[in-house]
Formats: structure tokens, C-alpha cells, sequence
């Protein structure tokens, strides 16, 4: 099975494609932020975004508050981790929020930290995290405790940052590397198989060919393939990529547009990009495979 063609498109116009109708249920959360005369930003706010509702701030946050992560259990219920800061101690805070009654719940604090955008993903309800130090930490629903995963075998190895990932199943794939730092670039690539309740072996895969340095990915599966998109405006072409999972092959997205997303929505099988440094009529885009 070939590896799909590569579209975006946005609002009325496309780059090479049919534009496909945003759903009306479908809702994206974000983080928005207000900066002050000095470009600081002074106050963050988590905005959902439908094509009933168009944009609407559900929550505003402090200047103290940061989301670090979220991942969505469906169309109604959505995860989210704010790291937040009391005098020179920080805190991972996980809470629920139920669109459905417009609420939400303070669940309890992440016993670790975690980097920006760390994989975070649900598998049969729970709520997995990956920490900075490549450690597991499930969220029961039901106890609503966390437990830290057992070690599999075979450690890819700790204090990674900048990690780029994105799920298959029960199955992690991830990339480990520095963003910053050409000394330490992405090309280790492997899967992390979820086995009985802990990480199976590590296993090494075809290494990630994309340009190293100040380029980091944004993440994402879709069928038997896994999508790396160049969080930057890719000035240069082919640093986006295409992970065939079953051939274990990597191959590079020519023409998506040239456009770029921070971050990615996923509803009814279908990938939303989103950058909300910018206006939300031009900052989210339908990934079309």
C-alpha cells in the first residue's frame, strides 16, 4: 500500500484538492494568549472553535498558567495538563472539561513533570503521559489516581526533550532528540509496544531522515501511517514527512501547501493543523490524505 498524497486545505480555497466540509460537531481546543506592549504575553485562555459556535473562550488562565498538553476522549470530554507556578514551585495540574455541560474539573496534580507537548494519548479509557524522563504515567477515569507505568526493557535512554511522536494502537512511535541542538538530532526512531500493562522492548525503526536543528515536528497517524509536519513555515522543502508503518519506510510530503500547523485536532478520523498565533479563520487547516 502506497503512502496517501498530502493535502491542506483551509476555508474556501485548496491547494490541489476538493475542500472538504467542516463537520459541524467537530470542536478543537487550543491555548490563546494576550500579549502586552512588549510582546510578554499577560494572559492565556483556552478557546474551542466549531463551525456552529466559530471561536469561543471557555476558561481564561492566569499569567501562571501554561497548557502543557491535552488529548481529547471525545467530542465532549477533553484532557488537559496547565503547568502551574506558585511563588518558585510548579505544579502539573489535570483537569476535565465537559462540553457538553460547559464545566470544568479540577482531577488532581501529575505526580512528575513533563516538557511542552509531551505524547500524551487515551488507550481504553486511560490516560497515558510520558514524562521528561521517558517514564509512563497512566490516569484511571474510574479511580481518577495515577500510577506510573512499569519499565520496559531496553530504555531508549532519559533526559530527552523535544520529543516528536505519535500513536498506532497500542503502539508509541517515537523520535528522541534535541530540537536545539545539531549535536543531538532526530534520527533515533523506535516503537514502544504496550504489553500487559507496561512497556514491551524497545525496538529501534528506519531512522527519521527530516533536517535536525531548530526544526520540531508535529505528530500524527492517520490509517497505517504516521505524519510529521514541520511546526515552522517550511521555508525548506520536503522537511515534512511520511512514516509507512507496516514497511517501516520513511518518504517526504513534496506539496502540502506550504503551510504549517503547531499543533493537531483529531475527529471522526480526520487531522485538523492549527496555529493560534494566528487568526483563527487562517490558523486552522483539514489535513486531507
Amino acid at each position: 500500500m502506497d503512502p496517501p498524497q498530502t493535502i491542506l486545505s483551509s476555508g474556501g480555497t485548496t491547494q490541489s484538492a476538493t475542500v472538504k466540509e467542516l463537520s459541524p460537531s467537530t470542536t478543537f481546543y487550543y491555548q490563546g494568549y494576550v500579549e502586552d506592549t512588549f510582546g510578554n504575553r499577560v494572559k492565556g485562555n483556552i478557546l474551542s472553535f466549531s463551525t456552529n459556535e466559530n471561536k469561543k473562550e471557555l476558561w481564561s488562565l492566569t499569567p501562571n498558567s501554561a497548557l502543557y498538553a491535552s488529548v481529547y476522549d471525545s467530542e465532549e470530554k477533553g484532557y488537559f495538563l496547565f503547568n502551574t507556578t506558585s511563588g518558585e514551585s510548579n505544579s502539573m495540574e489535570f483537569w476535565l472539561y465537559d462540553r457538553k455541560n460547559d464545566t470544568w474539573e479540577r482531577l488532581s496534580v501529575l505526580p512528575s513533570t513533563i516538557n511542552y507537548n509531551p505524547p500524551i494519548f487515551i488507550y481504553n479509557q486511560f490516560v497515558y503521559v510520558m514524562d521528561n524522563q521517558l517514564m509512563i504515567w497512566i490516569y484511571d477515569p474510574i479511580k481518577m489516581n495515577w500510577t506510573r507505568m512499569i519499565e520496559g526493557e531496553d530504555d531508549p535512554g532519559k533526559g530527552i526533550y523535544n520529543m516528536t511522536w505519535f500513536t498506532y494502537e497500542s503502539k508509541l512511535f517515537i523520535g528522541l532528540g534535541r530540537a536545539n541542538s545539531t549535536d543531538w538530532p532526530y534520527t533515533d526512531f523506535g516503537e514502544l509496544s504496550l504489553e500487559n500493562g507496561h512497556w514491551g522492548k524497545w525496538t529501534k525503526k528506519q531512522e527519521f531522515p527530516g533536517k535536525t536543528g531548530e526544526h520540531t515536528w508535529n505528530g500524527f497517524q492517520l490509517n497505517e501511517f504516521g505524519y510529521l509536519i514541520d511546526r515552522k513555515s517550511p521555508k525548506e522543502k520536503e522537511n515534512s514527512w511520511i512514516y509507512d508503518i507496516q514497511k517501516n519506510t520513511w518518504s517526504p510530503i513534496k506539496d502540502y501547501g506550504n503551510k504549517y500547523g503547531i499543533t493537531n485536532f483529531k475527529a471522526n478520523n480526520e487531522i485538523y493543523l492549527m496555529n493560534p498565533r494566528q487568526e483563527i479563520d487562517k490558523g486552522i487547516w483539514k489535513f486531507i490524505p
